[in-house]
């Protein structure tokens, strides 16, 4: 990635005041075939990159992607990367975007931490969310969001990327440090403003708590739940309850939008539990258990899953054969203990790149009949000796089991959905033998 210092000052329409805009050549005039200031990425099959001299919402060109082939991996983009001092800050990035016929395009913050590590955030989705949604087809409109950069970054890279079929033209581009109280926006709770809004801050409708319910009125056992809301199969619908990994926090609801939207056939809502803010302290238990600091944090992720499942099975009409659990990391172990607590309501799980440690479960004679599919890489800092002696354990308790590998070590590498899509198969077909 190239580095590009912060160049340009530029006005507010909402406020007069002047915001400095870490993007060069946000406009695009810059450069013949390709902008100047603006990294290409890699070479994707039927993926167009460039600039149109016949489109633009100010001046005479604007960025564009184009995809025509139906999937969503590898993703394409145009880049930049800028320095950062590594303070905590609240960052605005949002651009005008003429789309035609867009299934998912995305406006992406990512930086380096101080560890070397790269994470990203969403500010802005284009396209559809529900499978069931219609494509992206407008005129300009203003595309924005806000993105929380942790402290200790020391690069951010904006991005404008094309995930699945369509057209987009990018104009405007707009990237700017605002107020520390301004609240972190979710990309897929945004929609398009009119072009006329160009530089203004989401609404409050916007912000990253909107749909965040409690199991109750307990404040630690918060969900957001994804999926389909109309009329229930004849079966019921089934459900997918899912504990992310890392720090299991709100950040991961675009990705577990994108497991309810590509990852599982109709019929499938997904709840996504959010780990519980027990402690203060960074080093805490993600999700704590009946085995693993549980009656300290005052919360049991096994008691959490059961009665997660009871407050959508209030709400929506449930399949009780096809009730699965997903976890990876720090979210594998509580999906061993939820599946294997006595009268659990889950019937598999699907576990990745996670440990295994049987000394905090208890018994597993509840594994009887209940299936797990593991997902290791035998690359991963994490020995596979915990999802080999996870299949071996479960397995000898009456459990169908299966170990699942991949190349490319702790991650989700490639494409993610088509591997959750793999593992749910089998679970539907070997729970409950």
């Amino acid at each position: 990635m190239m580095l590009i210092p912060l160049l340009v000052l530029t006005a507010c329409p909402s406020s007069g005041a002047l915001q400095e805009n870490l993007l060069r050549n946000p406009s695009f005039e810059q450069g013949a075939k390709n902008p100047q200031g603006w990294e290409k990425g890699q070479p994707v099959p039927g993926v167009e990159y460039g600039l149109d001299g016949r489109v633009a919402a100010d001046g005479k060109k604007s960025l564009v992607l184009r995809k025509t082939v139906e999937r969503y991996f590898p993703i394409a983009g145009w880049s930049q990367t800028v320095e950062h001092d590594g303070r905590a800050r609240k960052l605005h990035f949002g651009a005008l975007v003429k789309a035609e016929e867009a299934r998912k395009a995305i406006l992406d913050v990512s930086w380096k931490e101080a560890s070397g590590e790269w994470k990203h955030a969403w500010s802005a989705y284009i396209g559809a969310r529900e499978a069931a949604d219609p494509p992206a087809t407008h005129d300009w409109s203003w595309y924005s969001g806000v993105v929380s950069v942790p402290e200790g970054a020391r690069e951010l890279t904006l991005a404008v990327q094309i995930y699945g079929p369509g057209t987009v033209w990018v104009d405007r581009a707009l990237a700017t440090f605002v107020d520390d109280a301004t609240p972190a926006s979710d990309a897929l709770a945004g929609v398009p403003r009119p072009a006329g809004e160009w530089g203004e801050l989401p609404g409050a409708a916007q912000e990253e708590n909107a749909d965040v319910r409690t199991v109750g009125d307990d404040p630690l056992r918060r969900y957001v739940l994804h999926g389909a809301t109309g009329a229930a199969p004849p079966e019921g619908f089934r459900l997918l309850v899912v504990l992310p990994g890392g720090d299991g926090s709100l950040d991961f609801r675009p990705f577990v939008a994108e497991i309810a939207q590509q990852a599982l056939p109709p019929g499938y809502l997904v709840a996504q539990a959010i780990a519980p803010a027990w402690s203060d302290d960074p080093e805490r238990v993600v999700w704590p258990t009946r085995g693993l600091e549980g009656k300290r944090a005052g919360y049991e992720s096994e008691a959490m899953v059961a009665a997660l499942v009871a407050e959508v099975g209030r709400a929506h009409r449930l399949d009780a054969r096809h009730i699965y659990l997903l976890g990876w990391s720090s979210g594998g172990p509580p999906c061993y203990a939820a599946a294997l607590t006595k009268d659990s309501p889950v019937r598999g799980a699907l576990v990745a790149m996670s440990v295994f440690k049987p000394e905090q479960l208890g018994s597993l004679s509840a594994a009887r009949k209940r299936a797990f599919y593991v997902l290791h890489s035998p690359e991963d800092f994490i020995s596979m000796s915990f999802p080999e002696r996870a299949v071996k354990d479960l397995e000898k308790a009456g459990a169908r089991t299966t170990l699942v590998t991949y190349a490319g070590g702790h991650g989700w590498h490639g494409d993610p959905f088509a591997r959750i899509r793999a593992g749910v198969r089998w679970l539907e077909e070997n729970s409950g033998q």
